[in-house]
């Protein structure tokens, strides 16, 4: 899960500069770009990861696994519709859209735990 934690940092980290950007009412050509590159390798990152599933022989794992990286898959979509609305003057879809986004971050990560958890409990039960 190593490059979808990268990628939900990087994400998450990408907010606040968009957020400034729209703030100061210069251009937010870059940020737009960068938070739009930022959520393409969430996507990336989840997709290779469903396409590479962890073995089904941790009890607990896969379940929390998918849920995540479909978590991931949402938030990515939710941020690059918030770029489409900020960047075609609907501030206020663009701010839904952000709050999409990040509650599914959040519930990716809460997923990862879970997965971490079953992986930690199964390696306790057969060392």
């Amino acid at each position: 899960m190593g490059a979808l934690g990268i990628a939900l940092d990087t994400l998450t980290a990408a907010y606040p500069t968009l957020a400034a950007a729209l703030e100061s009412g210069g251009d937010t050509t870059a940020a737009l770009t960068g938070i739009t590159t930022d959520a393409g390798n969430l996507a990336t990152a989840a997709n290779n990861a469903l396409a590479n599933l962890p073995p089904s022989c941790i009890p607990g794992e896969v379940g929390p696994f998918r849920k995540a990286m479909n978590d991931a898959l949402k938030s990515s979509r939710a941020t690059i519709q918030a770029v489409a609305d900020i960047a075609g003057g609907d501030m206020n879809s663009g701010a839904r859209q952000v709050q999409l986004s990040t509650a599914a971050i959040d519930a990716a990560g809460r997923e990862i735990r879970r997965a971490t958890a079953a992986i930690d409990a199964f390696n306790t039960s057969s060392g």
